[in-house]
């Protein structure tokens, strides 16, 4: 039987890797911001939005609600304000863009507008440069996160071994030729939780071939990022748990079980603290999400669910 390919152990490789990964996130960032709309289309992404604008404008999490959906995607809080029902990671990743749209925006006029005007259904005021612009610019926040997802992949397979044309390839027609190239298009949650994940996968894979500490670290802090961004990621740590189990006991040098999960766990769990004061800043208890009754409800098929999402 052939050996299975391992990427070489020195440092020269881990530039190279980095280096492939760089040129890659650049490529297809260039190709997500040449065909973006340079609005934000959904009230989801809207909402998570106006998350960022309260924590930027107003120091606080209350949303502005959407004119004539007030009550789309906000659960009302202690204080009888409506808040966001979704995570907020990627309200927090949006705060530079937004803060750069707010700057462009007070150096514009309403007639700068004019290339903005369509499509004819939007959520906000098209006329007011602030919303346009600060809508605009941060919603060029999951391009960036959607190429660092496909270079991160692109890093994983190299680092598994993989020759760098099948690697790329693989790599490139995840970014272009699946669903992510319309996600790249919206302000939607699911990149940054998919992001954070894929970075644990590939912290794990660097921690089995080189077990530093440091990589458990960053595994953990990566997972905890997913979960700051969809609550939903809490259901892959059965999963994550099960592959450190197996790269402890054959680590070389040999750590403790528990000392590897302390180890990626601590990370994790302070993201973890974070999510549970935002609840109980919103909603005076820290397990409730926003989504109420709602998150119990699996009106679907199970099996179906899970064919499709794969």
């Amino acid at each position: 039987m052939a050996d299975t390919p391992t990427a070489p152990k020195n440092p020269r490789n881990t530039t190279a890797i980095t280096r492939h990964a760089l040129w890659f996130f650049f490529l297809v960032l260039f190709l997500y911001l040449a065909v973006q709309g340079g609005h934000i289309y959904s009230g989801d992404g809207l909402i998570m939005l106006r998350v960022t604008e309260a924590m930027v404008d107003r120091s606080e999490f209350a949303v502005r609600p959407i004119q004539g959906f007030e009550d789309y995607g906000v659960m009302k809080g202690r204080d009888g304000k409506r808040y966001a029902k979704y995570g907020i990671g990627l309200s927090l990743a949006g705060i530079p863009l937004y803060v750069a749209g707010d700057a462009i925006g007070r150096s514009m006029s309403p007639a700068d507008l004019r290339a903005f005007s369509y499509p004819d259904l939007l959520y906000y005021d098209r006329d007011d440069t602030h919303e346009v612009m600060t809508a605009f610019i941060t919603s060029l926040t999951n391009p960036i996160i959607v190429a660092g997802l496909g270079a991160v992949l692109l890093a994983l397979l190299l680092r598994l071994g993989f020759p760098m044309i099948p690697a790329f390839l693989a790599a490139l027609l995840f970014s272009l030729g699946s669903p992510v190239p319309f996600f790249a298009k919206t302000f939607f949650s699911e990149p940054l939780a998919a992001l954070g994940l894929l970075g644990s996968l590939y912290y794990l894979i660097r921690y089995q071939k080189r077990p530093l500490s440091r990589y458990l670290a960053y595994s953990g802090a990566a997972f905890g990022v997913a979960v700051l961004a969809r609550i939903a990621s809490i259901f892959v740590v059965p999963a994550l748990l099960v592959a450190l189990w197996l790269i402890a006991r054959e680590g070389k040098p040999k750590k403790g079980v528990l000392t590897v999960f302390g180890v990626w766990l601590a990370p994790t769990a302070l993201f973890g603290a974070v999510v549970a004061a935002y609840n109980q800043i919103r909603f005076l208890n820290p397990f409730e999400t926003g989504y109420g009754s709602e998150a119990g409800r699996f009106t679907s098929s199970f099996f179906e669910g899970l064919c499709g999402l794969l």
